[in-house]
């Protein structure tokens, strides 16, 4: 059906631009956050700019939320278990799955 409407009305449709996979890539890769997220020890590290930071259990479930993150944040009080963090920065977020024990 497509096929025949286009060879009928080949000027009603806009053409897509050509797909540029380096703009998508720079979009996604960890070098255009401006900080960078590392968990280790129940401590949650943040370098760079500081960040918003929200733990969420598996159900979605918000656990805590801290703002202005910049450095350590200790996760220690928090129970045993898997979590998912969200880090919020100005521009940009990043989310992880992480185990604390």
């Amino acid at each position: 059906m497509v096929k025949g409407f286009l060879n009928s009305n080949p000027d009603s449709y806009t053409k897509c631009p050509a797909f540029v996979e380096e703009e998508v890539e720079s979009i996604l890769t960890p070098k255009a956050l401006n900080f960078q997220v590392s968990f280790s020890n129940n401590t949650l590290m943040i370098s760079g700019n500081a960040a918003n930071v929200d733990l969420f259990d598996l159900t979605g479930q918000k656990i805590m939320s801290v703002s202005g993150v910049k450095g350590s944040l200790s996760l220690d009080k928090i129970q045993k278990g898997r979590y998912l963090v969200k880090v919020n920065g100005d521009k940009n977020s990043v989310t992880k799955v992480i185990s604390i024990k």
